[in-house]
Order: C-alpha cells, then sequence, then structure tokens
C-alpha cells in the first residue's frame, strides 16, 4: 500500500491526483502538502469524492507546510514514510512568465528556458535537502525543469529521482514501437516553436532486432495556456505506475538518477536503469544532451551544482533583469538569493507596468 506525496499541487499538480486516482488501490495513500491549506483541502475534497465515484478506498489527506520550515518537514517525513514524492511547485511557472518587450522576447529566442532556470530549482533543491537527511528517501518525481534540475539535485546527494514530461512526451509523439530517444527539454521547445533543432538521437528498433535513427517530426501545434498539462500529468502518471511495478517498464524519463536531458529506462520499485541501444553509450548520450542543453543557455552543470551560462543567457540576463552574472549556484542559499533578487526586478515590472 505506497504512500504517494504531492507538493505543491498547481495546476499541473491538481491534475496529476485525478488522473492518478484511477491506477490506485484500497488502502493506497495520497498526501497533498503545500503552503496553502485552503486550496489543499478543496483539492482532498474532489479527490476524496473521485475515489467514492471509483468504488475505492483510497486515504487523501492535506498536509500544509512551508518548505522553509526544514525541521517541521523532516519529521514530518520521518514519521510518515513515503514511497514517492512528487514535486510540482515553482516560484515562476512557464505559463505565468511576465509580458517582455519585443527587445526581451528577442534576447529569450536566442537562450531558451534557462533564464528561469533558478525559478524552478529553488524550492525543489529544499525539498531535496529534506529529503536528504530521512533515513529511507522515497523516490523523487520532478515536474520544474528536470533536465536541468535534476543534476542540482544529485549534486545534494539524492540520486533516487527522476524527472517526468519533455522526453517522454517527444517519444511518445514518435510512435508505436521500440522507440529510444535521447533528448533534453530544449529540443522540445524547439521542435514546437518551430526552430532548428538542437542535437538529439532517436532509434527505433526494427525487423531484424536492428536499430534505425529517426528524424523528430511536429505532428500537431501546441496547445495553448495550460491544456498541455493534460498530456505532461499522463506522463507523471505513467512515471509514478512505473516505479511502482513490480516488472521493470521501459519509458522515458528526464533527469534519471541525476543525469542532465532526457534517456530511454527502465523503472520499477527496484530501481531505474538506462536502457539505450547497444549502438550508443551512455557517455556519448549525456554528452548529447549537454550540446543540446546549450540552447536553453546552459553551458554546463558542475559536479558540485555550480551551472555555467552560456554567454547569450549572460546576455539576455543583463538585458531582462539588469544582472552581469556568469554561474548559478552551487548552494540553495546561492539559489535562494539570486531567485529573490529575480522575483524583485519582476515585481518592479509589475508596479510600474513597464520594464
Amino acid at each position: 500500500m505506497p504512500h504517494i506525496i504531492v507538493y505543491g499541487p498547481g495546476d499541473l499538480g491538481e491534475r496529476i491526483i485525478y488522473q492518478l486516482m484511477p491506477h490506485l488501490q484500497n488502502g493506497d495513500c495520497i498526501t497533498v502538502a503545500g503552503r496553502n491549506g485552503e486550496v489543499l483541502q478543496d483539492i482532498v475534497n474532489m479527490a476524496q469524492m473521485q475515489s467514492r465515484a471509483l468504488g475505492a478506498q483510497i486515504l487523501v489527506r492535506a498536509q500544509p507546510g512551508d518548505l522553509y520550515d526544514h525541521h517541521f518537514w523532516t519529521q514530518w517525513l520521518i514519521h510518515n514514510p513515503a514511497d514517492i514524492a512528487i514535486f510540482t511547485a515553482s516560484e515562476l511557472t512557464w505559463w505565468k512568465l511576465p509580458s517582455l518587450t519585443p527587445t526581451h522576447e528577442s534576447l529569450l529566442a536566442q537562450t531558451g528556458f534557462g533564464v528561469w532556470l533558478p525559478f524552478q530549482a529553488t524550492l525543489l533543491l529544499r525539498f531535496a535537502r529534506i529529503l536528504g537527511e530521512l533515513p529511507h528517501p522515497p523516490w523523487l518525481v520532478i515536474g520544474p525543469y528536470p533536465d536541468a534540475t535534476a543534476p542540482l539535485v544529485k549534486a545534494q546527494g539524492l540520486t533516487r529521482m527522476v524527472g517526468f514530461g519533455n522526453v517522454d512526451e517527444l517519444a511518445l509523439m514518435a510512435g508505436p514501437g521500440d522507440i529510444r530517444l535521447v533528448a533534453h527539454h530544449s529540443v522540445e521547445s524547439a521542435l514546437f516553436h518551430g526552430r532548428d533543432l538542437p542535437p538529439y538521437r532517436l532509434y527505433a528498433r526494427v525487423a531484424d532486432g536492428h536499430w534505425q535513427t529517426h528524424t523528430l517530426l511536429r505532428p500537431f501545434p501546441w496547445p495553448r495556456g495550460t491544456r498541455s498539462h493534460v498530456w505532461t500529468a499522463a506522463s507523471a502518471v505513467r512515471t509514478v505506475r512505473a516505479l511502482l511495478s513490480d516488472t521493470p517498464c521501459l519509458i522515458h524519463v528526464p533527469g534519471a538518477l541525476g543525469l542532465p536531458g532526457g534517456y530511454p529506462a527502465l523503472l520499477s520499485r527496484h530501481g531505474v536503469d538506462v536502457a539505450l541501444p547497444d549502438v550508443l553509450t551512455l557517455t556519448e548520450a549525456i554528452a548529447i544532451n549537454q550540446s543540446a542543453a546549450t540552447a536553453d543557455g546552459i553551458q554546463g552543470i558542475e559536479a558540485d551544482g555550480r551551472v555555467r551560462l552560456t554567454a547569450q543567457c549572460q546576455a539576455a540576463i543583463r538585458g531582462i533583469f539588469g544582472v552581469d552574472v556568469e554561474t548559478w549556484g552551487p548552494t540553495v542559499e546561492d539559489w535562494d538569493r539570486i531567485t529573490r533578487h529575480l522575483r524583485a526586478r519582476l515585481e518592479e515590472w509589475s508596479q510600474n507596468g513597464k520594464h
């Protein structure tokens, strides 16, 4: 009877909870955790009614609490051990990005999502620090930009993690059959925005057992607003179900075991193993994703969690936020500091009504 925690259930996290419910069994438990107790209880009420409609007896409960209360969460998790922790909280979500001037939009188009990395990383790293102090940490399933944030979590000593979405979504689009895809978040972003694709590698097993390379094609325009969260939530549910399975399931995940970018992997309750085709080594796959990360403005991520930014990303941050920076991190306090500074700049824009 697994215990699953969903921390930070905004629009995406709430969809994950509702999509996950039909796959749970009597006696399973979901804890909906986050800062806003009123919102948490609303979600719990709906999930409990869904459980009744499904004819199941699934325990759904709310647990409010701020991640800055480190002692509370450490003690709570020790006394309420979890099997899986799904983390979907961030300081700024992609669909609430501020309105930018044409000049700033141009800067971002040359840089990618890496400009917003501090907003995706800072809360996650606090949560990872808490998990790292547990005697038996749960599997961490990462929502916020796992292609880049998972290596930062690994730098804190935590490796029981996978992300969801991104490479899994691309692999599902690539078609049926035995598909193996190595791809970074920047590839999906470029595909749906009509830009040249960063490096990736897509293989399909053919009839004679050999691997044949293929090209990614955009199957449809990217949906507007948060409608794509239905798709991403389904990927999260696929990932969780695989982690609860006794039999290894082949699925594509970003940030597997703290690696940069996305990979095919075998997931089960026994662990995670990267499952590349025999024509590609793990070293080569990592190099592909590291190269693709530059399209998101990330030149490299050091073993201690320090992020080196590309020249284009540095220029975008300077032009948008007025900050000169070559690296971010590596400590949680460093990420907090830069996130507060960038958020203050965003709030100035909002108050002034212009940039």
